[in-house]
């Protein structure tokens, strides 16, 4: 329960494609004068860490935050055996850790059961928050071009979509494919692969594929990934109308 005084609350997760949700839902609701830039980056954490959670470990998943007069931490456990490790990213995974790592002060990995605890600087400016819950992934084929258009929060709960996305592209592949991120409002390790794993199968499969610029919280992603050096982007207004 959340502690008015502390800063402190706790909430209890299943092994569900929705619980990373669940789990910003609850930090943008019990922390809301949290600074933009501290939110922005503890969203993009919880998420990282729920969702491996919800992949690799055992439920329950116990997600706990404590709130401080200079600092946010965060702690997710479940009740898994395996430590949480971090590796190169790859397709199939690999990227949600090295972003934790990357957006926050501090990460501490338990050494005998599977917690992550990290620290955020709350020397940022502060914002009003938002919490945006819906994700559409739209697929518009017109004359050798395929364009996706990508709206709302893609995290772990949009990868069915995309994998009929996917097999839709395999079963009649197009001269080009645009992805427009323009109107995409959260991009977790789903997104990323989502993005690693279409320009892989462009080249692949001898396709162009193209992306236009997202949201500076989209890019922040894609650049600490390390995607936005080997991704194509382009703002040409043929690609934006």
């Amino acid at each position: 329960m959340a502690s008015s005084k502390s800063g402190s609350w706790s909430i209890e997760l299943g092994q569900e494609s929705t619980a990373p949700q669940s789990a910003r839902r609850a930090l943008v609701e019990r922390l809301p004068a949290l600074p933009l830039q501290v939110r922005e980056n503890a969203l993009v954490a919880v998420t990282e860490l729920v969702s491996n959670a919800v992949r690799f470990g055992r439920a329950p998943i116990h997600v706990r935050a404590d709130l401080a007069a200079e600092r946010l931490v965060l702690e997710v456990e479940d009740e898994g055996q395996e430590r949480p490790r971090r590796r190169v990213p790859a397709e199939d995974g690999g990227i949600g850790l090295n972003l934790v790592h990357l957006l926050t002060d501090r990460v501490e990995i338990s050494r005998d059961r599977s917690r992550v605890r990290c620290e955020f600087d709350l020397a940022a400016r502060r914002g009003a928050p938002a919490d945006p819950d819906l994700y559409e992934i739209e697929l518009i084929r017109r004359a050798g071009t395929s364009r996706i258009v990508l709206r709302g929060d893609i995290d772990l709960s949009a990868r069915r979509e995309l994998e009929r996305l996917f097999a839709e592209l395999d079963r009649s592949p197009p001269g080009r494919v645009l992805v427009d991120l323009r109107e995409v409002t959260f991009f977790d390790t789903t997104g990323l692969q989502m993005a690693h794993r279409l320009d892989r199968w462009g080249r692949e499969n001898d396709v162009t594929v193209v992306f236009t610029p997202g949201s500076e919280p989209v890019m922040r992603a894609l650049t600490a990934s390390g995607l936005a050096l080997r991704l194509t982007f382009s703002d040409a207004a043929e690609d934006l109308g």
